[in-house]
């Protein structure tokens, strides 16, 4: 998914080949992924990075990640399987579950996610179902529909949810694994440049139920389809893809050995 550089600061038009070359240079193997000459990781500021790996046919693929200090406790209710490499997982749960609920049979929580994560060979081939982990997940503009106020959004539900904010995985076969549709107010602009393209782009702070979603948005794909610019407390809509990595919350080798689905 190349095009989603854009979300920080990557021209449409900008060479895919000065961006692998920069990152095998200059970047860091990525060795969470897999080989370093094939797995490189390149910073373009404190919370932000692109992987840059090569495939087993030689093509390059990218996919920017943003930093959170906004951990998200999800229990895990399925893995699925993604159409990328064996170094990517998904999983499927609830955010911030209930204290007290049967994990088993109710893991429910504040709000439903579905998330593509990069490090899946932390987590073993099973799970217990409604097992809790720590995500740190950044979700990235697939396509950006709406940005105004609340009075002409057009998911009404959120207006009545928790902060204002209404999220859901996308259904469909043929949806992208770890896609979201959201609607949620902005809460902090952090701005950037990227020190590639010279091309500022923005980290957004969404109001969620629970804790705060960093999300990147595409600046081109916004001015291309005369969305105003994004201001905080604008709401935005779209569907986005929930990216990130395992901070905690995995099982030891009795967790491992109980009830499992994967």
């Amino acid at each position: 998914m190349d095009f989603l550089l854009e979300c920080v600061g990557f021209p449409p038009d900008w060479p895919l080949e000065r961006l692998v070359a920069e990152a095998v240079e200059n970047g860091e193997g990525a060795v969470w992924r897999g080989q370093a000459s094939h797995h490189r990781s390149l910073r373009l500021s404190a919370d932000v990075q692109v992987l840059v790996e090569r495939d087993a046919k030689g093509h390059w693929h990218t996919l920017p990640l943003c930093a959170t200090p906004h951990r998200l406790r999800v229990a895990v209710e399925r893995r699925m399987r993604t159409a990328d490499t064996r170094f990517d997982t998904a999983i499927g749960g609830w955010v911030a579950p209930e204290w007290g609920a049967e994990p088993s049979t109710d893991p429910r929580g504040a709000w439903p996610i579905a998330a593509s994560l990069v490090d899946a060979r932390k987590l073993p081939p099973r799970l217990p179902k409604g097992h809790v982990l720590a995500l740190e997940a950044c979700a990235l503009a697939l396509d950006l529909s709406y940005v105004g106020d609340d009075a002409h959004c057009t998911h009404t539900e959120a207006l009545g949810n928790e902060r204002g904010a209404w999220l859901e995985p996308l259904g469909g076969a043929d949806s992208p694994v770890g896609a979201m549709e959201l609607s949620a107010r902005v809460s902090r602009i952090l701005r950037e440049t990227n020190p590639l393209t010279h091309e500022a782009y923005e980290v957004l702070e969404l109001d969620c139920p629970a804790r705060p979603v960093r999300a990147l948005v595409s600046q081109w794909q916004r001015e291309q389809d005369e969305l105003p610019r994004i201001e905080v407390g604008a709401r935005i809509e779209g569907v986005f893809l929930f990216v990130g990595r395992v901070c905690g919350g995995l099982p030891g080798p009795q967790a491992k050995a109980r009830g499992a689905f994967g």
